[in-house]
């Protein structure tokens, strides 16, 4: 019985689990190779990220705080290090079984942030297969290996940040709290995302707030326990986010820079070639593309934007803005492709 409870669950979620799995299968060699060429300069933060797995926690007074990326990599190397060893190819240095740790818990992750953004796109009213063009824009835009493969913990504040989307479209107001309590757990950024919850999901206000609060006291809550274990505090974590704001007019000044362009556009490649060519050829379809999309994918570009303007990065912090032009790429593979949509009539004859 409980097997054929199983199938039944199978059955049902056979698409997201497929998704999930073509994923996988498309980063995954990307990001190992990401993983097996690592050094301290492709990313300095990762290293901190792994000395918080081993129990180091007296790291930057930020990063210290981002602990579940960290403790699930940990409990990976726990039960599977000894396996992972004994696989470690003779040219890696390093702790290969904590890194393949990180691997493997990104990978998952970033494969749950594809499942979500490929939901998006088809709550937006993409077909299948438009919907799977969105989905490789995301999977094949350069800056997925890099989350997909380093020590680090982006992937989880993806997740989230899409997952909140997909939440407002759906007006699942489960997901919403589970988003609230969880988005600042995986990354400060998540205050940027909280005002596009509140002014747009369905969720009574009064119970939003509620919920906003009882988030705000677990996380400062346990940074006021676990303070206690390092040499910082939650007023140098305050100081040194504040601090993100004196990068505005730098970030500013590159952003509408060749070089800053550049970076926006490399987010996703060639794909940007799909809408630009519906432009081209279609200005009114092009235009009413967008006013399809909700109110609240262009307030998350706002949010992505003010990210990454106090950000050093621009261009990692506009990956954020991939899940908004997947659903984009999608709308308008289906406009210039209308026979698409007649697979899906098809299928669910």
């Amino acid at each position: 019985m409980a097997f054929n409870d199983v199938l039944l669950v199978i059955k049902k979620y056979r698409l997201p689990l497929l998704v999930f799995v073509f994923s996988i299968a498309v980063i995954q060699g990307d990001s190992f190779t990401m993983m097996s060429n690592y050094t301290e300069s492709v990313s300095p933060d990762a290293l901190n990220y792994m000395k918080m797995a081993t129990g180091n926690f007296d790291q930057n007074p930020i990063q210290k705080y981002r602990v579940i990326v960290p403790m699930l990599a940990a409990a990976m190397d726990f039960l599977f290090g000894e396996i992972f060893e004994k696989i470690k190819p003779w040219s890696f240095s390093g702790d290969f079984s904590l890194f393949v740790s990180f691997w493997i818990v990104n990978n998952c992750i970033m494969a749950l942030f594809g499942v979500a953004t490929f939901l998006l796109c088809r709550e937006n009213g993409s077909s299948t297969i438009a919907s799977i063009v969105g989905l490789l824009a995301l999977l094949t835009c350069r800056w997925t290996p890099y989350m997909a493969g380093l020590p680090l913990i982006d992937s989880l504040f993806c997740l989230v940040s899409v997952l909140v989307l997909v939440g407002l479209k759906k007006k699942h107001n489960t997901l919403i709290v589970i988003c609230i309590l969880i988005g600042p757990w995986a990354k400060e950024a998540f205050i940027f995302v909280a005002p596009v919850i509140f002014f747009f999901a369905s969720l009574n206000k009064f119970k939003q707030i509620g919920w906003f609060i009882l988030s705000g006291v677990l996380v400062f809550s346990f940074r006021f326990y676990f303070d206690q274990y390092s040499n910082t505090t939650i007023a140098d974590s305050i100081e040194k986010d504040f601090g993100h704001f004196n990068n505005f007019f730098d970030a500013l000044s590159r952003l509408f820079s060749f070089h800053g362009l550049y970076e926006i556009f490399s987010v996703t490649g060639l794909w940007v070639i799909i809408p630009f060519y519906l432009f081209v050829k279609n200005r009114i379809q092009f235009k009413m593309q967008l006013k399809v999309l909700d109110k609240f994918m262009y307030a998350y570009l706002i949010c992505v934007f003010v990210q990454a303007i106090i950000s050093v990065e621009l261009a990692r912090m506009f990956y954020l803005a991939m899940p908004f032009l997947s659903v984009y790429i999608a709308l308008s593979v289906d406009t210039l492709i209308p026979s698409l949509r007649e697979v899906d009539l098809i299928n669910a004859r």
